[in-house]
């Protein structure tokens, strides 16, 4: 039996045509990864972001408590100094 140009084509497209299509869908595959591994980048970024800002907020809560008990103590000061001359003024 003789093999002639033709079968011996078919022949390799009918082995070849699954593998092209594998290569297709690996193709396929990692372009997906592609974009799955730039959003991540993506949101790295963003979570980083995030963190200097709550670390910013923390820093700016820190100091609005440290000033109000700052303020608080003042009062309390204020308070005592008023409450002492008051006893102070009635009784001399």
């Amino acid at each position: 039996m003789a093999i002639d140009n033709v079968t011996i084509k078919e022949l390799f497209d009918i082995h070849l045509n699954p593998i092209k299509e594998d290569i297709s869908d690996l193709k396929k595959g990692q372009n997906e990864l592609i974009k799955i591994a730039k959003v991540q980048a993506l949101q790295g970024a963003e979570l980083v972001n995030i963190r200097k800002i709550v670390d910013n907020n923390t820093d700016i809560i820190q100091s609005m408590k440290e000033k109000t008990d700052d303020r608080l103590w003042e009062i309390t000061k204020a308070l005592a100094i008023g409450f002492a001359g008051a006893i102070f003024g009635k009784y001399f």
